[in-house]
Order: structure tokens, then C-alpha cells, then sequence
């Protein structure tokens, strides 16, 4: 799984990777199934059926940046597939990773706010769409919460040990030599499939 961090280069390593002849992935990148409570409650069965019921290859891969973040994914991700599940992170300046973020909520007309004016309401704006349980608005004004990978990293690391993850840096890695780190990843790839 590629579970984040959100505005980081997943979709360039979501489409670099499922080129890979091993690898299967849904047509959609991002199904949302552990983060998103609606999704969570059709179970595993629809999950499956519905993102993987062509799977032919010997790796499946779920891209969904936002698992990162969401506090109730890790748990679910453990208890639907055990502690040997293998993680994609890719860590991104979090001042830039949040700017970004905000430029693509404004570029979709989901941000009236200025940077500074969205970053200074965003714990109000966060308390209250828990209240509602609102994922979406909280997905996409959660600027600087989604930059908190200490945090987020803490909560995998109760379930899933740190041998579990293979973690990217955005702009030493991925943005100076991508064609290292696609190398990288055909790699690992080779090492889960020979177990």
C-alpha cells in the first residue's frame, strides 16, 4: 500500500509502478476503503470485489495517500491483512506538502481562504468536520495536520514494524533521481515476490 503522504508524488509513482509486469492495480487510484467509514461497513468482500476481482499478478497495490493520515486505517489495515503488509511513504517538506495541498483545494474551488488565514482556522475547521464526520472537507483542509508524520507514523508503528515501510524523500529521492528510485521499487517488488 501507498499510504501517503498526500500531494508528494504518489500519482507519479502510482503510474511508474503499475507498469511493473508483477504488479496489479485498480484502475481507480484511490479506493478509499479504510479511511472512509461508508466504504469500510460493505467489508473486505466488497473491497475486493469490487478493486480486485480481475487481480492476476502477484502483487496488488492500493494507492491512497490519505491512509496516512486517517487514525482509523492502521487498525483496519492490521486486522484485514496482518502485520506483514508492506507501505510506500513518500515524506515531502511538510511546508510545501501543506502550500501544495492548499494550491489543489483552491484550484478546485474548495478554499476561500488566503494560506495563512486556511492554516489558522484549520484546527477549528478540523474539530468541527469530526463533529459532522466529514472526511472529505477534512481531507482537503487539513494543510498542516497532513504534514504531522510523527504522529501519523506512530499509529502504523503500533500495528506494522518500520522494516514494513520503504520511505521516499521526496526531493532528495524522488525529485533528483527518480529513475533511482523507480529502481528501488522494482527491487523491493523482486524481494516480496520471492518472499
Amino acid at each position: 500500500m501507498c499510504i501517503g503522504a498526500a500531494k508528494s508524488g504518489t500519482t507519479s509513482l502510482f503510474n511508474i509502478l503499475r507498469q511493473h509486469p508483477d504488479i496489479y492495480s485498480p484502475s481507480f487510484k484511490e479506493p478509499h476503503f479504510f479511511d472512509v467509514d461508508e466504504n469500510y461497513k460493505k467489508g473486505l468482500d466488497w473491497y475486493e470485489s469490487t478493486y480486485y476481482k480481475d487481480c492476476n499478478k502477484k502483487i496488488s497495490i492500493d494507492y491512497t495517500p490519505s491512509y496516512f493520515f486517517n487514525s482509523k486505517a492502521p487498525k483496519r489495515i492490521f486486522n484485514a491483512f496482518g502485520r506483514d503488509m508492506k507501505f510506500v511513504l513518500i515524506l515531502r517538506n511538510p511546508i510545501d506538502r501543506a502550500y501544495s495541498h492548499y494550491l489543489h483545494s483552491k484550484r478546485d474551488e474548495e478554499e476561500s481562504l488566503t494560506f495563512l488565514q486556511a492554516v489558522a482556522e484549520e484546527d477549528k475547521r478540523l474539530y468541527q468536520y469530526s463533529i459532522n464526520n466529514n472526511n472529505i472537507l477534512s481531507l482537503r483542509h487539513s494543510y498542516y495536520n497532513q504534514g504531522l508524520y510523527g504522529v501519523m507514523m506512530e499509529r502504523y508503528l503500533e500495528y506494522f514494524s518500520l522494516e514494513n515501510f520503504f520511505i521516499i524523500d521526496f526531493e532528495n529521492e524522488f525529485i533528483k533521481n527518480p529513475k533511482e528510485v523507480e529502481n528501488k521499487m522494482i527491487g523491493c517488488a523482486a524481494i516480496i515476490l520471492t518472499g
